[in-house]
């Protein structure tokens, strides 16, 4: 009996040992990159529907529009005419904005055939992400939808805007070709 106890406490004694060990000396994992205003913008890749890879740092040089959203959110719905708005002169009818400005919007929460579907019966042809992990969205800390991050051309968050937005307001058009210009 005497053994037994013994036992017990060593092996007590040896685990208490070994999570010290590993509390003191594994090192902690490094916490994800957070998006904040003033601070680099988080890089992030994702997928569009038709399988192409889209990376943030692959934008450095263009002022970048990102746009949370998802196809069950009045909000987001209120505003996606002012954001496809704005994507169609960056295509080629304002000519800075064209040089200048990426417009991406990234689905949240949402079923990818759902947006899909919003997106084709609307006549909009925005460029779509999926964040299917969630990843991205709780990096740039999304309270809901519709949020947008404006990123510079140094990759430096400019702004964040929550809630609906009009975006192809003289006011937005102007704020976008000023950081266009710096």
């Amino acid at each position: 009996m005497k053994t037994k106890k013994s036992l017990v406490i060593a092996l007590i004694i040896a685990l208490i040992v070994v999570f010290i060990a590993v509390v003191l000396f594994v090192p902690a994992k490094k916490s994800k990159e957070k998006a904040g205003v003033g601070l680099i913008s988080p890089d992030f890749e994702l997928k569009a529907p038709e399988g192409k890879i889209w990376r943030l740092k692959d934008t450095l040089g263009s002022v970048v529009l990102i746009n949370f959203w998802a196809s069950w959110c009045q909000s987001c719905k209120d505003e996606m005419p002012y954001l496809q708005n704005l994507y169609s002169m960056t295509q080629g009818s304002e000519p800075i904005l064209q040089k200048g400005l990426r417009i991406i919007t990234i689905l949240y929460k949402d079923n990818p055939e759902d947006a899909i579907r919003y997106l084709s019966q609307n006549k909009y042809n925005l460029p779509l992400l999926i964040d299917s992990r969630g990843e991205v969205s709780l990096t740039y800390g999304l309270t809901g939808v519709p949020e947008t991050f404006i990123v510079d051309k140094n990759g430096i968050l400019r702004e964040i805007l929550k809630g609906p937005v009009e975006f192809d307001s003289p006011q937005a058009v102007a704020f976008y070709t000023k950081l266009i210009r710096e």
